[in-house]
C-alpha cells in the first residue's frame, strides 16, 4: 500500500509560486490536452506553457502520452489530489476555477 502525505505547505508553495501552473492544473482536470491546446485554452504563450509543463512533469504533477507527433498531457494522481485539495482549501485557486468555468460557458 502506498501512502501519499500531502501537506498544506507543499500546495501553498506551488500555488504561490506559479499561477500559470494552477491554470494548467485546472485546464487538465477534465481531460488530457496537448501543450498547444492548453495555450489556446488559457490564452497564454506556448513557450510559457511548455516551460511550466516541463517543471510540472519533473514534480510529478503531469505526465504525457504520445499521440502521433503530439504529446497529450494529463494530471497524475498527485496532480488530481492537488486540484481536489486546492479547490477546497485555497480561495485564490477557487477563484481561478470559477473564472475558468465562466470563460468556458461564455465561449460555447
Amino acid at each position: 500500500m502506498n501512502i501519499i502525505i500531502i501537506t498544506m505547505s507543499t500546495y501553498q508553495n506551488i500555488t504561490l509560486s506559479s499561477p500559470t501552473q494552477n491554470k494548467i492544473i485546472i485546464s487538465l482536470y477534465d481531460k488530457p490536452k496537448c501543450a498547444s491546446d492548453i495555450a489556446l485554452d488559457l490564452d497564454i504563450a506556448f513557450p510559457n506553457i511548455s516551460t511550466n509543463l516541463k517543471k510540472m512533469k519533473e514534480n510529478d504533477i503531469v505526465v504525457h502520452e504520445r499521440e502521433g507527433i503530439r504529446k497529450k498531457y494529463k494530471l497524475t494522481k498527485s496532480g488530481n489530489q492537488m486540484y481536489d485539495f486546492l479547490s477546497v482549501h485555497d480561495k485564490q485557486f477557487q477563484s481561478l476555477v470559477e473564472a475558468y468555468k465562466f470563460e468556458k460557458r461564455k465561449s460555447k
